[in-house]
């Protein structure tokens, strides 16, 4: 292809030719296709020039050093995400879903991922903030037409408007729940006293032998974790090590872990030897799981019971119990069902609507709510019209942040040197 012959080839048209290593042509990198793309009708509304190559490591290295020779450089981290967003094709919630879509780990987190970066949340954001603007609007003509005496906006009006949004903005953080879970999926913590069967029922949950089990207790020294699917939830496992007094620094560390790993998880799994009865260990582990989401694996039931649910249900009342046996197979569809049961029950419409799944989104809800509740105090105050109309800016201003209405350079740096190179 001659040079500048690109300037003469319409938009959104694919080529073929050589990418050669000197004007004369005489060594052929690869034969590859070559796009055009013009703006606005690109990713980042800007012109851009696709090549497909064969798709060998050096090869393309080799076309990408070559490019840099002749005039390009190396994308920064997420620039080019980066760049759709300040040319206003997408807004910053849909920027973020973009690494949201690439990290999904289960069918439902990539259906919110991608309802996300179509514009679903920011959509919503958007609707919030016209509302809250034309409300602050008129709090302004108050304002300036309190000197002739002339109500733009009546005050029961206002404190019912301000209550909807309010109202509205909770919903949206009463999801936040499940937006997490979606995003990060759920951590189970895999307890109980050694040698009870933990790590066996792991590798039965994971379907693979992914923790070494031996008769011997003491066998895991360390937290191990691995992710699983449970009805479109990712799930972490961890299994770690039994507790029982410790025999050396190492196994004193990885007690130590296991603690650290309990308090940080979302439900914790306790695994009973049902073939033993309950022994003094047993004791300060079923203590910790009062006021915790949990559930009881009585392991074991193929051999001769010396454990009973009744026994269990003096101290667990409500915890759900699940028989299972972890080398024979038995319960363990139970058990997964009845762990993602502890999240899914009397959930309608899982992973659809506006969801809110990025802590730094609710960071910005919760100063928005903040900010309407302290207009409404000042309405139940009779304060003056400056004090509500600077807590909705700044409700207003708490939203932008989550569109990028308001947003910082500093926060764009955070948010974008998250991307992989290129996106």
């Amino acid at each position: 292809m001659p040079p500048g012959s690109l300037h003469k080839l319409s938009s959104h048209t694919i080529h073929y030719g050589h990418v050669v290593l000197d004007s004369v042509g005489e060594e052929v990198l690869d034969e590859v296709l070559l796009s055009l793309l013009r703006a606005p009708r690109t990713y980042t509304r800007e012109d851009m020039v696709e090549i497909s190559a064969h798709g060998g490591p050096l090869l393309l290295r080799q076309i990408v050093e070559l490019l840099v020779r002749r005039g390009a450089r190396h994308a920064q981290p997420g620039e080019f995400t980066r760049r759709a967003f300040l040319n206003g094709r997408i807004d910053l919630s849909q920027a973020e879903a973009v690494m949201e879509v690439i990290g999904a780990r289960t069918e439902i987190g990539l259906k919110t991922a991608m309802a996300q970066l179509q514009g679903r949340l920011g959509s919503e954001i958007q609707s919030l903030s016209d509302r809250i603007l034309q409300i602050l609007v008129q709090i302004e003509a108050d304002l300036d037409f309190s000197e002739e005496g002339l109500a733009v906006l009546p005050p029961g009006h206002l404190r019912a408007e301000t209550l909807r949004l309010q109202q509205r903005l909770q919903s949206l953080l009463a999801g936040w729940e499940e937006g997490r879970i979606l995003r990060e999926g759920l951590s189970v913590a895999i307890v109980g006293r050694a040698n009870v069967g933990k790590s066996s029922l792991m590798n039965a949950l994971l379907g693979a032998e992914r923790a070494i089990v031996a008769p011997s207790p003491g066998t895991t020294r360390d937290t191990l974790e691995e992710w699983i699917n449970l009805r479109g939830m990712p799930v972490k496992l961890i299994d770690m090590a039994g507790f029982r007094t410790a025999r050396d620094p190492v196994e004193a560390e990885g007690l130590r872990r296991a603690r650290v790993a309990i308090d940080q998880a979302d439900l914790l799994l306790l695994v009973l030897d049902m073939s033993q009865p309950l022994r003094a260990e047993d004791g300060p582990i079923l203590e910790q799981l009062k006021g915790r989401k949990s559930v009881v694996a009585l392991n074991k039931s193929d051999l001769l019971a010396r454990l009973s649910e009744s026994m269990v249900r003096q101290t667990l009342p409500r915890v759900p119990l699940v028989l299972a046996s972890a080398t024979e197979g038995l319960g363990i569809e139970t058990l997964r069902d009845t762990i993602s049961d502890q999240f899914l029950q009397g959930r309608q419409g899982w992973g659809e609507g506006a969801i809110m799944a990025s802590a730094r989104h609710k960071a910005a809800l919760d100063a928005a709510v903040q900010a309407l509740d302290r207009a409404l105090t000042a309405m139940d105050h009779h304060l003056s019209g400056e004090f509500l109309a600077q807590e909705f800016r700044s409700a207003l201003d708490a939203l932008g942040e989550i569109i990028g209405a308001t947003s910082t350079g500093d926060l764009l740096d955070h948010i974008f040197e998250q991307f992989c190179i290129g996106k």
